[in-house]
């Protein structure tokens, strides 16, 4: 978002305040913005067939990318699991 707001100043558009869409991160957990990262790095679009279910396939294949230790696998999982349920909750509707 911020690269697109670069790019529409040096287009000559008036700056925007995107501080709704950024003041949060000023203060959550770091660990949550750790896995928002993870989560934006890997998982987006990673379904299962046609529906809204996480790939377990995907997950596993990210943390093996990603370096993740093998203890760490069911705990991130988890939290992965409970992320997407809370973005497919939100996202906009499909047609």
């Amino acid at each position: 978002m911020l690269a697109s707001e670069a790019e529409r100043t040096a287009d000559g558009a008036p700056p925007r305040d995107l501080t709704e869409y950024t003041g949060w991160r000023d203060t959550a957990v770091p660990a949550n913005l750790d896995l928002l990262d993870f989560y934006e790095r890997y998982m987006i679009g990673q379904t299962s067939g046609f529906s809204d279910a996480l790939s377990l396939d995907a997950v596993m294949a990210a943390l093996r990318i990603d370096g993740v230790s093998r203890r760490e696998w069911p705990e991130m999982t988890r939290r992965l699991l409970v992320l997407h349920r809370e973005i497919v909750a939100n996202a906009p509707k499909k047609g």
